[in-house]
C-alpha cells in the first residue's frame, strides 16, 4: 500500500486546473478528458486504499481515503455507502446516519433523484442497530474485516472476467468509482422519457 498512498498524496488538483489557452477549444477538450481520466484513476486508487485499509483493520485511514474519494464526486453512492459502513463499523452510528442524509441531500439538490434502494436499506439497517456492517470472518490468525459488504456489486453473468485488485481479491470490471451517480441519473431520465 505505501506506493499507492504516496501516489495519492501527489494528487492535489485536477490536471492543469485554471490553465487555458485563448481561442483553443481543442486544447480545452483535451485538458478536460485528461483531467477526467486522472480523476477516475484517483478515485480508483482511493477506493482501493479504503478497501485495503479496511481489510487490514486500519479504519481511520480507510475513512480518510473514503472521504477523499467522495470529494471527487459527491454524488457517488458507493463512496457514501462505504463511509456509512466504516462509520458504523467503528461505532460512529450518528456519523453513519448523517452520511446517509448528506447523500440524500446531494442527490436531491443536484439530480432530483432519491438514493438507490441499496443505500436506503443500509441506512435502515444502521438506524435499527443492525450489525451487518460489522461482519467479520475468522482467519485463524485473528479476524479480518469483510469488505464484501462495502465493495461494489458483483458483475452480472456473462460480463468480462474480474481482474485482481491491489489487495489480492478480485475486482469487477466496470465496478468502482468510474460509474458515478450522474450516469445513473442520466440512465433514469432516458428510461423515463421513453415511457
Amino acid at each position: 500500500m505505501p506506493p499507492l498512498t504516496e501516489a495519492v498524496a501527489l494528487y492535489r488538483d485536477d490536471f492543469l486546473a485554471g490553465f487555458t489557452l485563448r481561442d483553443s477549444p481543442a486544447f480545452d477538450d483535451w485538458q478536460f478528458f485528461q483531467a477526467e481520466s486522472l480523476r477516475r484513476e484517483m478515485a480508483d486508487a482511493l477506493e482501493t486504499l479504503a478497501l485495503c485499509h479496511s481489510e487490514a483493520g486500519q479504519f481511520e485511514p480507510a475513512i480518510a481515503s473514503a472521504r477523499r474519494w467522495l470529494t471527487l464526486d459527491s454524488l457517488h453512492e458507493p463512496a457514501h455507502r462505504m463511509l456509512m459502513q466504516l462509520y458504523a463499523l467503528t461505532g460512529q452510528r450518528s456519523l453513519a446516519l448523517r452520511q446517509y442524509r448528506e447523500c440524500v441531500r446531494a442527490l436531491e439538490s443536484e439530480l432530483g433523484v432519491p438514493p438507490l434502494e441499496e443505500t436506503t436499506a443500509l441506512y435502515e439497517s444502521i438506524k435499527q442497530g443492525g450489525d451487518h456492517a460489522r461482519e467479520r470472518r475468522g482467519t485463524g490468525a485473528g479476524e479480518q474485516f469483510d469488505t464484501g459488504r462495502i465493495s461494489a456489486a458483483p458483475p452480472p453473468p456473462g460480463s468480462p472476467a474480474p481482474r485482481a485488485g491491489s489487495c489480492g481479491r478480485p475486482r469487477a470490471r466496470g465496478s468502482g468509482p468510474a460509474r458515478s451517480c450522474r450516469s445513473r441519473a442520466a440512465s433514469e431520465r432516458r428510461s423515463s422519457s421513453r415511457r
